[in-house]
């Protein structure tokens, strides 16, 4: 519709949209008066008149509760005390964050510049906004906790994808947040007194730290590991996964008797298991046996190689694999030679004894559809037994297509078992059998 004031000589549209937008938003039309201002705002070039055009939005956009689009508006319009004071009372309604509330406030340092509105909506809200934040010292903040806590899943989630570096990104993150907070609790007398809120903030930030050096583990950033693990134990020194990174970190340096060490402080920790404890030591061991075999990328901090290998010598030795492998043998007069396909998984378990090759049943078509969907994949053992003194050698074979882990794992395996000279007690019961 051609607006009439338009043919009036000297007719200022600009002024007359102002007051159409200004009116709108005294009677409460908001959508109106947003729609007036947003056209006032890009039809005007000067930065004065588009921010208090923003900052007129931001006002609107409360009124309706829109708190997102509200601040939004008003940090575009971030210059004047209106919008300042309307992104601190939406940082309390929207996040429920009265300290984030406060800490803007206090920042303005001309309240008195206010317009009504805001100076109204302001003396209502102050003083529940700053009780809130005074109490909230004396607990840890929920919303950083519930904040850290998402961002841990959704470090933990970017983990198990394998991408290590989103990961490591999301858990410092989490520790930022929580190092800041810990700046503004120490502040307050509470945080000293009351050893609740410490042990909060201690148990999220170890986790936090606990799970990037395993993030920088799997990339090698082994100088970062040290010195997260060294701050790790001076911030819970009780915790056990404090001395087990510290451990970990000196075993990936080849440093296997500080390695010991460490393992050996898990004994005073909490929830100690000396098992567990046990195990560690005996991973240590088996490292410093085959650190001439091992890549520098499998060493940093894998201790779930270890436990792959332990599970492809119990394999290798138990009844059930000599029973298998017995089958298919040649000899001559110093040797016993034998060999079977095998089926070994992603992670590097041996976990059948033989590869079917037909679906002669309904466990051979599982097998078969595991090998398919390449959830399994099939190797060759190879083994070697000397008649005289029954001491047996053991090799894989058709190793190409696996991963470079899972060819590490194996090719330890081999190391550990042949270092034990007679790994399957079983064998030479049965090919002395077999030769009568």
């Amino acid at each position: 519709m051609t607006n009439i004031f338009s043919e009036l000589d000297g007719f200022d549209e600009t002024a007359i949209l102002q007051s159409q937008a200004e009116l709108a938003l005294s009677e409460g039309e908001y959508d109106v008066a947003c729609s007036y201002f947003f056209k006032l705002a890009h039809e005007k070039e000067d930065s004065e008149t588009q921010q208090w055009c923003h900052s007129k939005i931001a006002q609107c956009h409360y009124q309706r509760e829109r708190w997102r689009d509200c601040m939004e508006s008003a940090k575009l319009s971030i210059n004047l005390t209106d919008s300042r004071v309307l992104l601190a009372l939406c940082l309390y309604k929207k996040d429920d964050d009265p300290h984030s509330a406060m800490t803007v406030i206090d920042e303005i340092s001309k309240l008195e510049d206010l317009s009504a509105f805001a100076k109204e909506e302001l003396d209502s809200l102050l003083p529940e906004i700053r009780d809130r934040a005074a109490s909230e010292l004396s607990v840890f903040p929920k919303h950083v906790e519930l904040q850290v806590k998402e961002l841990k899943v959704q470090g933990n989630y970017k983990f198990k994808s394998g991408d290590f570096k989103l990961a490591a990104d999301y858990y410092k993150e989490g520790i930022s947040a929580l190092e800041y907070w810990r700046v503004k609790l120490e502040g307050n007398p509470s945080y000293n007194t009351n050893p609740i809120i410490r042990d909060q903030y201690f148990n999220l930030i170890s986790i936090l730290i606990s799970n990037l050096i395993n993030c920088y583990s799997k990339t090698t950033k082994m100088e970062e590991c040290r010195a997260l693990a060294d701050k790790l134990i001076e911030i819970r020194p009780t915790w056990k996964k404090s001395h087990y990174w510290s451990a970990m970190t000196y075993v990936a340096s080849f440093q296997f008797h500080e390695a010991r060490n460490g393992f050996r402080s898990c004994l005073s920790c909490e929830a100690a298991d000396p098992q567990e404890i046990e195990q560690q030591l005996q991973f240590v061991d088996f490292c410093e046996r085959s650190k001439d075999r091992l890549s520098e990328k499998i060493l940093k901090i894998r201790q779930d190689l270890f436990a792959a290998v332990q599970k492809n010598i119990e394999f290798v030795a138990s009844e059930s694999f000599a029973t298998a492998i017995s089958r298919i043998y040649t000899s001559n007069e110093t040797h016993w030679r034998m060999t079977c396909s095998a089926l070994i998984n992603k992670v590097g378990h041996i976990t059948d004894s033989s590869a079917p090759k037909y679906e002669a049943s309904e466990k051979d078509r599982n097998l078969l559809n595991e090998i398919k969907r390449k959830e399994k994949n099939k190797v060759f053992i190879h083994i070697e037994m000397n008649r005289d003194d029954l001491k047996q050698r053991v090799g894989f074979s058709d190793t190409a297509s696996l991963s470079e882990n899972v060819q590490e794992i194996l090719s330890l395996s081999e190391v550990e078992l042949n270092s034990i000279g007679q790994f399957n007690s079983y064998l030479s019961k049965y090919f002395s059998d077999h030769d009568k």
